[in-house]
């Protein structure tokens, strides 16, 4: 069963998604985290298969500034991934009532998760292509985007509107190609994850090597589980659902014991 609200937290209306296959609150419950330029509905019905297939009721929202919340009121800077991770997430979970979540992010969502999860205790964190530093493929790659940015926002806008989309990606475009970013660096955080960690990385990964994929790993150390999938670029939910899927079953089994 889904259904839609929305929730102020400060002066930001969000919009989140719940999906309901258990109704056991001590199951613990999965939270997704979307990448950065993406929204609840990007995710398509993934959210609802992983769902159906762990038992585990879940929840997808929009960011301020993202999809169905409301727009954002400031300016992005380099510290966003930090603040989503220290004031709006908590701030959100607390709103609903929800301590020590299951984090599934994407991209800028899975680097949400990690910095959330050394900072809050959490069940797990399951991440998919984050980043915690800026690779030379990184910016190749966000470059290349902008070559197509017309033919990009153009599909953004479904989802975010024709101003919105353009501003989102604009202001993704400034941030991580900005000469200061370049320093940008948080692997000082992994080792402060308490929690199990499963990551997920595409070898053809349009904006990261491999070796981004390892230094995550071993900066949390024992507690993570780095799969890295073949035939499979930036969005492994999309380009290997059932393995990503399968992978993350088994992944939360172990931690639910």
């Amino acid at each position: 069963m889904e259904a839609e609200n929305l929730i102020r937290i400060g002066n930001d209306s969000i919009f989140y998604k719940t999906i309901k296959v258990n109704g056991d609150e001590n199951s613990g419950i999965l939270i997704f985290l979307h990448d950065a330029l993406g929204s609840t509905e990007q995710w398509r019905d993934f959210p609802a298969l992983l769902a159906e297939k762990t038992g585990l009721d879940a929840i997808v929202y929009d960011r301020p500034g993202y999809g169905r919340s409301s727009p954002a009121t400031s300016e992005r800077t380099g510290k966003y991934l930090r603040q989503e991770a220290e004031r709006v997430l908590p701030a959100f979970l607390e709103k609903l009532g929800i301590e020590k979540p299951f984090l599934f992010g994407h991209s800028d969502g899975g680097t949400i998760a990690l910095l959330y999860a050394a900072r809050h205790p959490a069940r797990a964190i399951i991440c998919e292509a984050a980043h915690v530093l800026v690779e030379e493929e990184t910016i190749a790659g966000i470059r290349h985007a902008g070559e197509q940015k017309d033919v990009l926002v153009e599909k953004l806008a479904k989802y975010h509107g024709a101003k919105n989309a353009a501003r989102l990606f604009d202001e993704w475009q400034r941030v991580w190609l900005s000469d200061d970013f370049r320093q940008w660096n948080v692997e000082a955080e992994l080792g402060k994850i308490e929690c199990p960690a499963l990551l997920f990385q595409g070898l053809g990964d349009e904006y990261a090597t491999t070796g981004h994929l390892a230094r995550i790993a071993e900066g949390i150390g024992q507690k993570a589980r780095p799969v890295l999938l073949e035939n499979c670029g930036h969005l492994p939910h999309h380009d290997a659902p059932e393995e990503v899927i399968e992978q993350t079953a088994e992944f939360l089994e172990d931690v639910n014991g």
